[in-house]
């Protein structure tokens, strides 16, 4: 089939889809369906204790974890608003061994976590 036939053959489908769409839409054929609410919903829901810390006994100075029980404070979100005061919320430093944060929610969840960071692009966070 030549270019020129498959471009005709494909403007008069497009042109009869068309049609056929408004026909429906005049005549009443596909009733407006209603919304349905959705019973799931995005809530943050916030830690209710630190479990452990990388640097309260394993990995000694080498992991340091400060402030994790800022993460146990209600808020808007997962990531600290008082940035612009100066306070920077938990803050871990790798010293050798990567540092880390075992929190308790109070109740079985899935989802995902926000995570800020001020340091340089690329850091892998996992």
């Amino acid at each position: 089939m030549k270019k020129s036939n498959a471009l005709c053959h494909a403007y008069v489908s497009v042109r009869i889809i068309a049609s056929l769409t408004a026909m429906s839409a005049a005549f009443g054929l596909f009733a407006a369906v209603p919304d349905r609410q959705d019973s799931r919903t995005r809530t943050f829901v916030t830690p209710t204790r630190v479990v452990w810390t990388s640097g309260d006994t394993v990995y000694g100075n080498r992991s340091v974890v400060k402030n994790a029980e800022w993460l146990l404070a209600p808020r808007f979100g997962q990531i600290p608003e008082e940035r612009w005061r100066g306070v920077c919320g938990c803050a871990m430093e790798n010293n050798g061994e990567n540092p880390s944060v075992i929190l308790d929610f109070g109740r079985e969840l899935h989802g995902g976590l926000q995570i800020g960071s001020m340091g340089p692009r690329g850091m892998k966070m996992r």
